[in-house]
């Protein structure tokens, strides 16, 4: 979110994001004035994600593998997407 405003003469901008923009409180959401929404990924977009961020990696993925994940993972963020699992080596 970005908000601009003028403090003692002098012009201030402010950017803010997050993935749970409704837990802001009222004055700050108040103060950043233009709001854009970034949906989550689709399906495609997961796909692309996954197929861009595994170019040139040693995995032995095959397409029908990613199509799967880019599927079962439907609700997540990039981040969610691309991050591996805490448990995973």
């Amino acid at each position: 979110m970005l908000a601009l405003e003028i403090w003692c003469g002098i012009l201030v901008s402010s950017l803010g994001c997050g993935a749970r923009p409704w837990e802001l409180d009222d004055a700050v959401r108040r103060r950043l004035v233009k709001r854009i929404y970034v949906p989550l990924p689709d399906v495609d977009a997961r796909l692309a994600l996954l197929r861009n961020t595994l170019n040139g990696q040693p995995a032995r993925l095959r397409d029908i593998d990613l199509e799967r994940i880019a599927q079962i993972t439907e609700g997540y963020v990039q981040r969610g997407v691309l991050q591996p699992h805490p448990n995973s080596r």
